[in-house]
């Protein structure tokens, strides 16, 4: 058996875009949502724009530590 370079980097891209959909907080289901629908109001409006806020820092420091652990090997 050969080893596939080009499918094993498939695969390892694929898992790696989807730990990024999942820590970005991608639903799975396009007519369900995990947060309640309340009226909007300005302590909510702050919440969500936190909440994005982290989302993307925790997308963007996974990208920088995968990066840099497989730039040493």
């Amino acid at each position: 058996m050969t080893q596939d370079r080009m499918q094993f980097d498939d695969w390892l891209n694929n898992e790696k875009y989807e730990l990024e959909l999942a820590l970005g907080g991608c639903e799975n289901m396009a007519n369900f949502t995990y947060s309640k629908s309340s009226e909007p109001t300005d302590s909510a409006a702050l919440k969500h724009i936190v909440y994005v806020i982290m989302r993307d820092i925790a997308v963007k420091s996974y990208r920088r530590a995968y990066n840099k652990q497989w730039a040493v090997l």
